[in-house]
């Protein structure tokens, strides 16, 4: 597995909009349908939230980076985290966030943050994230 490519530093007001959008995502993941790229209605909050930091941070770009487990093919996985982060930018342009300030990136099970091995690890893994750009 490749290692991400390194960063350029963040500017403070990078950094805290960082933080602001890891800290919304830990209290709440953006839940999907499974196997599809459709947001559960119950996730509206967190685009909201989501939403909000971007507007405050208007000058920063984001990746969002959608990642699944390993259950299923990793071709069909990487399809599907790809699409996934692209129904969120979807999402947050309704919000009036600029689509030129976000990018959609799938990394399906390339970059795990738990064990596959438990049910608990692979719902950790199937997640969406936010990098500041």
């Amino acid at each position: 597995v490749a290692a991400p490519a390194p960063r350029r530093p963040l500017t403070a007001e990078e950094e805290a909009c960082q933080k602001q959008m890891v800290d919304r995502l830990a209290q709440n993941t953006i839940k999907f349908r499974t196997g599809s790229d459709e947001i559960e209605s119950e996730s509206s909050s967190v685009i909201d939230d989501l939403a909000g930091v971007l507007k405050n941070c208007a000058n920063v770009k984001v990746e969002i980076a959608g990642h699944t487990d390993n259950v299923g093919a990793p071709e069909m996985n990487k399809d599907l985290s790809l699409r996934r982060a692209q129904s969120v930018a979807k999402a947050l342009e309704g919000k009036g966030i600029a689509a030129d300030r976000m990018s959609a990136a799938g990394y399906g099970e390339e970059r795990p943050v738990a064990s596959n091995d438990t049910r608990e690890g692979r719902a950790q893994n199937r997640r969406t994230e936010f990098v500041v750009k």
